[in-house]
């Protein structure tokens, strides 16, 4: 019941204040679905970080202890830290991909244009 407590108060936050700022800044139903999948391409990046940070965590955890020079324990790769590594990496790389321009138009603003 929690969960979904939670849950409705985040989807009624989300509605006050999208609805809101749509209404004063002119923000069409394009303009939100577009914004929704940019955050469902950032969450995917970020997840993407998160798996490789596991990854190369436990190659790592398993090379050093292969080579006798320390034990580590392959749970330390569950830590929250990795996730907030991810969290940050994710963020950055997709501010500078953002940034340089060079990010290819998907075809959803190629029909938003008209072409």
């Amino acid at each position: 019941m929690d969960s979904l407590f939670l849950l409705a108060v985040g989807v009624l936050t989300s509605i006050v204040v999208f609805g809101g700022c749509a209404r004063r800044r002119g923000w069409s139903r394009s303009d939100l679905r577009r914004a929704t999948g940019s955050v469902f391409e950032t969450v995917g990046l970020i997840l993407s970080f998160y798996a490789l940070n596991v990854s190369i965590g436990l190659g790592l955890a398993l090379l050093v202890r292969s080579t006798g020079v320390a034990f580590i324990s392959l749970y330390v790769n569950a830590d929250l830290s990795l996730f907030a590594f991810a969290l940050i990496q994710g963020l950055a790389f997709e501010f500078l991909w953002r940034r340089s321009g060079v990010r290819e138009k998907r075809v959803g603003d190629a029909e938003a244009e008209g072409h």
